[in-house]
């Protein structure tokens, strides 16, 4: 189920990477995780739905480097299908780096946003 897009599909064509993770976000949630927040300035969620959990957040004007606390994970090895803002985010709304990493021993994940910015992401065990 897909739960809202917010521009024409045929945009989403040209994008696969994005609209592939976006249509598989669920609907429904076991759990939530509050992470990094600041009112008015930026948020970052995490919520799980079976073994998997979807992350997000997003800054306001200003560029800003978060420092996520993943310790609600548990034990076991984890990867995350990661969606950050590019190099020229600041200047190219649509400019993102996708890129799928292992999420550290520490629980510790460092995400840079740009102005206006922000990050999605797939967390799920190897």
């Amino acid at each position: 189920m897909l739960a809202m897009i917010c521009d024409r599909p045929s945009n989403y064509e040209k994008e696969p990477d994005c609209f592939n993770f976006m249509a598989k976000i669920p609907a429904v949630w076991e759990q939530t995780e509050p992470m990094e927040n600041k009112v008015s300035e930026y948020v970052s969620v995490a919520r799980k739905t079976g073994n998997e959990w979807y992350a997000g957040g997003r800054t306001d004007w200003n560029e800003r480097e978060l420092t996520l606390d993943l310790s609600f994970l548990g034990n076991g090895n984890y990867k995350a299908e990661l969606f950050t803002d590019g190099v020229n985010a600041n200047r190219i709304a649509s400019d993102y780096r996708k890129e799928v990493i292992d999420i550290p021993a520490n629980r510790k994940l460092n995400i840079k946003m740009a102005q206006g910015g922000g990050f999605a992401a797939r967390i799920y065990q190897q």
